[in-house]
């Protein structure tokens, strides 16, 4: 096995998936927004695929132009993956449920024009779950701050569309705790022969 590294049988995939995404058109993310509001504009394999389309209006919404992002003008090899494209990935993540990062990057890998709707550049491999796991322990704060107050205001035009002012309505859920204290044992309040079973 030493003779024969492992990683070297792995060449034919990474042609095989850079075939996959260099059939599709590379969207900028921070352009999501203006496509969000402009669908005419979108590109072909984007506008043919229902989930695309819905992920579109899952991240459209958000601006993207402004987000904050680390500093990508060093060289490096390989290029460093941008936080926008990692945050939109993730949020993918929560929306269908996938319990992991090998399974957020399988299911990209299954639906390539979602990595060229997110902004990954095709023409390098995806980064893989080992990576994505990285990412997101080192990801500064203050880009998911940014997500999260971009959120709060999109939140605030649809309320207002719908004349509702932000406080006005209330919603909470509550349940009932049970706890083994004696307030909650009937028992416990009688006086005379609590431990006879008639």
């Amino acid at each position: 096995m030493l003779n024969n590294p492992i990683v070297s049988r792995f060449k034919p995939l990474k042609q095989v998936t850079q075939g996959v995404f260099a059939s599709y058109d590379c969207v900028r993310l921070s352009d999501l927004h203006r496509l969000f509001e402009h669908p005419e504009k979108l590109p072909a394999a984007v506008r043919r695929s229902p989930l695309a389309l819905r992920c579109l209006d899952l991240l459209g919404p958000l601006d993207w132009t402004h987000f904050p992002e680390r500093d990508l003008s060093h060289h490096w090899e390989p290029r460093p993956v941008r936080y926008a494209p990692f945050a939109a990935a993730c949020l993918i993540k929560l929306e269908h449920n996938l319990v992991s990062m090998g399974a957020l990057r399988r299911y990209l890998l299954e639906h390539p024009v979602l990595v060229s709707l997110l902004g990954f550049d095709r023409k390098t491999d995806l980064p893989t779950a080992r990576h994505f796991t990285r990412l997101l322990r080192t990801i500064p704060n203050e880009t998911l701050q940014y997500l999260l107050g971009g959120t709060v205001q999109f939140l605030k035009e649809e309320l207002a569309v719908r004349d509702v002012r932000l406080g006005e309505c209330i919603s909470m859920d509550t349940k009932h705790i049970l706890a083994f204290v004696k307030e909650n044992n009937p028992k416990a309040y009688i006086k005379q022969d609590r431990f006879n079973k008639d």
